[in-house]
């Protein structure tokens, strides 16, 4: 019965999970349209949600099962959580001040993970003496694609991120007088 209630709540987060990427989705797409991100910046934040969905889940795996924490998802749902925030803050548009959305978002996000734990300590034995068990352990080759994918699609959305600043500047530039158009207007004086 503790395995039937775990592998529920197991569920559960994955949909939590889910609904929080549409939602992230959903905000970064208003901003990336709003500042014209290319091809590049829409298909980081693609692979990045789909990295963060795969996280959890292995994730609650792990924890539903009573394989042990997995760092490595933990850390990349800290990644996710951290770039959506950073590309939603400073940010201001329909949906008047990012401060509520960040923090929506944040939490949001979070939620999975508190899931985990709730799985794991459902999965535990309810023996107090925990038994000798050794987690399970990913071969080597997977721990390294595991990270360098997360690498990977956090190198992509920073580089996307970064285009996007770098062409919001120069539309800023673009958009500003210029001291030539000063010098202009002290000419005809």
């Amino acid at each position: 019965m503790r395995r039937v209630g775990a592998i529920a709540i197991a569920v559960g987060g994955l949909a939590t999970a889910l609904l929080d990427v549409l939602l992230c989705l959903t905000l970064l797409g208003d901003v990336m349209r709003a500042e014209g991100a290319g091809f590049l910046a829409w298909m980081a934040v693609l692979v990045l949600s789909g990295c963060f969905l795969v996280a959890v889940a292995i994730v609650l795996l792990h924890c539903a099962a009573d394989w042990g924490w997995c760092w490595p998802g933990w850390g990349l749902g800290l990644l996710y959580l951290l770039l959506v925030a950073e590309e939603l803050w400073g940010r201001s548009g329909a949906y008047g001040s990012p401060a509520p959305m960040v923090l929506v978002c944040s939490y949001l996000t979070t939620i999975p993970f508190q899931l985990a734990v709730w799985a794991r300590h459902t999965a535990a034995p309810p023996s107090r003496r925990k038994p000798e068990r050794r987690p399970v352990q990913w071969p080597r080759t997977v721990r390294r694609l595991l990270v360098l994918l997360a690498l990977r699609s956090a190198l992509l959305v920073l580089r996307a991120v970064r285009l996007a600043q770098q062409r919001r500047s120069a539309a800023l530039a673009e958009e500003s007088p210029s001291s030539s158009g000063w010098n202009s207007v002290a000419n005809r004086r």
